[in-house]
């Protein structure tokens, strides 16, 4: 009986032990179950979170297998790529779709990127896929992919893996900028010889007016003179484009209606566009006002207008259309920027060649032409991207290669009436005037030929002498004829020390360019007028006439 008790509690201690090991056991299971659910939950929580993430950056993700070269894309990957959901493409194909760096550099960095374990990266344009049979045209975009190897339990590089993100505006962005800085240095550079030029043909001008004027040219010698005048004006125009695109030439802008300038513009151009180009203009007949220059505007049409007609050599459509509407958001081809709302828009269409991408970069840069020797200077558009930049406008350029090219002039509207014209004809007076210019050869030929058309003149050299003479003269002057650019003491200097001593004081500047100087500021300020060089004898003398009989501002 004894042992039966002794076996009984026995076997009741081994159960107690047993129940409390078997609890110990459960806790410790639930326990690493709670762990791994935290972990799993964790892992979930950091894949989502890195999820976002790459949503937040536009980034996916992809890698590709060491030995097989399979590649992998994430969703977002795949749809930056325009990539079916189930499409699979292997790696060295990829490459192969990025054509501006070579396959076999791309599997050398790879390589070297597997070897060493360093960072992988390639960029390059990818070609959206087409939609097929009457889908969209494939669109590029720009790629950037970085990596690294991971390295197998072996540490010999085993997966690579990394992120692949669309950096197009981002290198957009950084073409327009590099592409303006080289602009505004050739700008530069334009402006500082075409002022330079504009004094020498300024006095080639007026001494072949001067003698014209002295009436001392001989009939033999009549051609000759009339050939250097011709020569001298078209250089002077040449010259009047680099200032435009140097934007360095200041311009006097009034209202008018653009709608009939694109008219008479287009009406220029068809007289040398050829049978074999069918000109139509959609300009409506309710004026469109615009805060504009006459002159530069209408150059810029023609330009544009010539421009596409050489690129239709055998022939095809030039459309010239007018209207105002609102414009969704665009980029710039002047200063990059993306512009949206109302604006008067006018568009240049051809049919002809297109231009291509490997120099649509260049084409606004001054000289740069693809005609044959002889058939252009390459001013043209160089000289329309000054002139929309003076007009504070926008330019907008669409173009295929192979079925042509549109150009959009964007300018701001305008709600400012139109100035109807005087009927008041212009009665020819002439009186004392001051001539300030640094240059002699300029200073000699704009005096003798005033002289020879009746005005009385005195000549300086020195600024400060010639604000000495104004407020010392007796009889006083009627005018003040001043050069902008002079290298100790600028024309606007001498304009505002002038109107300091005397309220009354007529001034008229004159230059190639402004000089950085604001001249509606100067108008503000009473100016009477600017001039450009070279200017015409007849036509100097016919504004300072009309300055004698207007009130003094």
């Amino acid at each position: 009986v004894l042992a039966r008790v002794t076996t009984h509690l026995n076997l009741a201690r081994v159960r107690r032990e047993l129940d409390l090991a078997n609890d110990r056991l459960a806790e410790e299971v639930m326990t690493e179950g709670h762990l791994r659910g935290e972990a799993e939950a964790a892992v979930v929580d950091g894949e989502v979170r890195l999820e976002l993430t790459l949503d937040a950056a536009s980034m996916g993700t992809w890698e590709v297998d060491r030995d097989h070269g399979g590649l992998r894309f994430s969703r977002r990957a795949l749809a930056m790529l325009g990539l079916p959901a189930d499409h699979q493409v292997t790696w060295r194909e990829f490459l192969r779709l990025i054509p501006e760096t070579g396959p076999q550099e791309v599997t050398a960095r790879w390589e070297r990127s597997r070897r060493v374990s360093e960072v992988y990266e390639v960029e390059g344009w990818w070609t959206l896929p087409s939609l097929g049979a009457g889908g969209d045209l494939p669109k590029r975009r720009r790629i950037r992919l970085r990596g690294r190897p991971l390295p197998s339990p072996d540490r010999s590089p085993g997966q690579m893996v990394g992120v692949i993100w669309d950096i197009t505006q981002e290198h957009l962005l950084r073409e327009r900028a590099v592409q303006g800085e080289r602009l505004e240095a050739l700008g530069l550079l334009a402006g500082g010889v075409a002022h330079d030029f504009n004094n020498q043909l300024a006095i080639i001008l007026a001494e072949v007016e001067v003698l014209d004027l002295a009436q001392e040219i001989s009939a033999g010698a009549r051609p000759h003179i009339d050939n250097i005048t011709r020569a001298a004006e078209a250089s002077a125009e040449l010259v009047r484009d680099l200032l435009a695109y140097a934007r360095r030439r200041d311009v006097q802008r009034l209202p008018l209606d653009l709608g009939e300038l694109a008219r008479q513009a287009a009406r220029l151009a068809g007289r040398s566009l050829g049978s074999a180009i069918r000109l139509e203009t959609r300009i409506p007949d309710t004026p469109i006002i615009v805060l504009g220059n006459n002159g530069q505007l209408q150059n810029a049409i023609l330009n544009l207008c010539i421009n596409a007609r050489d690129a239709m050599p055998e022939g095809g459509d030039l459309e010239v259309r007018l209207e105002t509407r609102a414009i969704a958001p665009s980029a710039c081809l002047i200063c990059g920027a993306i512009f949206a709302g109302t604006h008067s828009v006018l568009s240049i269409r051809d049919t002809g060649c297109g231009i291509s991408e490997a120099i649509r970069g260049r084409i606004f840069e001054p000289f740069f032409t693809t005609k044959s020797e002889g058939k252009g200077t390459g001013l043209g558009l160089a000289a329309v991207l000054g002139c929309v930049a003076a007009h504070d406008g926008h330019l907008t350029l669409e173009t295929t290669p192979g079925a042509g090219t549109t150009f959009s002039i964007h300018l701001p509207p305008c709600t400012t009436p139109l100035t109807p014209p005087s009927a008041a004809g212009v009665t020819t007076r002439t009186g004392r005037v001051l001539l300030l210019d640094d240059q002699d050869t300029v200073r000699t030929a704009v005096a003798d030929g005033l002289r020879r058309l009746g005005w009385t003149v005195e000549t300086h050299e020195d600024p400060a002498a010639a604000i000495a003479a104004w407020a010392n003269s007796q009889p006083r002057f009627d005018l003040a004829l001043i050069d902008m650019v002079m290298p100790r003491m600028n024309g606007a200097k001498v304009f505002r020390a002038l109107r300091r001593g005397d309220p009354q004081a007529r001034v008229l500047l004159m230059s190639g360019h402004s000089g950085g100087e604001d001249l509606n500021a100067l108008r503000a300020e009473g100016l009477a007028g600017f001039v450009d060089k070279p200017v015409k004898l007849r036509d100097l003398s016919s504004l300072l006439s009309a300055l004698m009989t207007t009130e003094t501002p």
